[in-house]
């Protein structure tokens, strides 16, 4: 749509610097609590993107300054086409339960999963105003097209993650550290 448009949101603004601060405490908590790491998460990098009927983003994954990451997605507005849709979607018979959802996929670890004929999981989002999602940097995902009246507008930022001395030496391979 000519109305689609994916803006930067500057962190580095008096405005800005408030909300990254309120960003980096939601993803450090998340990393301090949800994975019992002693380390800090940093936001990069922020943007909104505005989205009208028949727009989608292809599977993608986020990048970052250091090895761990992780990535942002909240709702700013949701149209009432995706409103209206089921919490629980069926993914049978083409029924458009999904449309405009976020899909969450991860892929098989192994090789031997796709001799097994181990599927990927998949997880869809429901769009819904002021929900926020935070997720690892390499999990790939996408957005679904939606066909309907209005805007679906979101916010996403990167974080760095920044780990303390002590994890770090968790982390270092032995044979790595022979000179201390």
């Amino acid at each position: 749509d000519k109305k689609s448009s994916q803006l930067d949101f500057d962190l580095k603004t008096p405005y800005g610097k408030n909300f990254k601060e309120m960003l980096d405490g939601c993803a450090t908590s998340l990393i301090q609590s949800g994975y019992k790491r002693e380390a800090k998460a940093d936001a990069i990098e922020c943007w909104t993107v505005r989205s009208y009927a028949g727009d989608y983003n292809p599977l993608h994954a986020h990048g970052c300054h250091t090895q761990a990451g992780l990535s942002m997605i909240m709702y700013l507005k949701v149209p009432k086409c995706i409103e209206d849709k089921p919490s629980f979607p069926s993914l049978h018979n083409a029924s458009g339960d999904i449309d405009g959802f976020t899909g969450l996929i991860t892929s098989t670890n192994t090789i031997a999963d796709v001799y097994r004929l181990k599927l990927d999981a998949q997880e869809y989002i429901k769009p819904k105003k002021g929900f926020m999602i935070i997720f690892p940097n390499w999990l790939q995902h996408c957005v679904m097209p939606f066909f309907g009246d209005g805007e679906r507008r979101t916010m996403s930022a990167n974080f760095n993650i920044r780990d303390s001395k002590e994890t770090i030496q968790q982390f270092k391979s032995p044979t790595l550290n022979k000179e201390n």
